[in-house]
């Protein structure tokens, strides 16, 4: 499998409408965060095969501890009070439905690391509290990546992150977003890693009816 320790900028768009999926390839910076398209059901996803990274390293001048992680206080690094608690239902039902994909091509379910959960929900409410949708945030951090060396995460070979926005009713958001996801090739990469062993998932849904989830996988 292909691998790159960079950002090459791909994102795949998927706009769902019965049977039918468009999807569409563009630069980073031209994905949308808006609900006004003239479907009822949309997702967007991030491919992250071109964006699996080897652990960062640094040496930080000053530090922060918010949530109990250590990193550098660096120019406009945003970064919101991690979500605690339990699992949520759709997140539950976004892992089961992750496993049941693995299950069917014949691998292990991914093992949930609540540490890894925690960065997903820091994840999702970057991207509605920023307004944007996209590995790298409007100030040019990785920002998974960023979070990871922050929450103390040195260990590992690779990691990666997929990222999907629909607006389906919570009756079938969560498995409309595994769907999307397998359909597209730079997404179900890392859904079906032989080498990930680990994930975090993360739920965020808007007052206007938008569930934004993040997953990240780990070695």
């Amino acid at each position: 499998m292909f691998k790159m320790p960079i950002l090459m900028g791909a994102i795949a768009l998927i706009v769902a409408f019965g049977v039918i999926a468009t999807i569409l390839a563009g630069a980073a910076g031209e994905a949308t965060t808006s609900s006004d398209l003239p479907y009822k059901a949309y997702a967007v996803g991030l491919a992250s095969d071109e964006l699996k990274v080897t652990p960062a390293s640094a040496t930080p001048t000053a530090t922060s501890t918010v949530g109990g992680g250590t990193a550098p206080i660096k120019p406009n690094f945003y970064l919101p009070e991690p979500r605690t608690g339990p699992i949520t239902d759709l997140e539950q039902r976004l892992l089961n439905g992750i496993n049941m994909e693995r299950a069917n091509a014949g691998l292990a379910p991914y093992a949930l690391d609540a540490g890894l959960s925690c960065i997903a929900r820091v994840r999702v409410q970057q991207l509605v509290d920023q307004n944007y949708f996209g590995h790298t945030d409007p100030f040019g951090y990785s920002m998974y990546a960023e979070l990871l060396a922050y929450f103390g995460y040195a260990s590992y070979v690779w990691a990666g992150e997929n990222l999907v926005l629909n607006n389906y009713e919570v009756t079938e958001s969560p498995e409309r977003a595994v769907a999307a996801l397998m359909q597209s090739p730079t997404h179900w990469v890392n859904i079906l890693d032989g080498e990930f062993v680990r994930i975090g998932v993360g739920e965020l849904t808007t007052a206007d009816g938008r569930h934004f989830y993040a997953m990240i996988f780990l070695s």
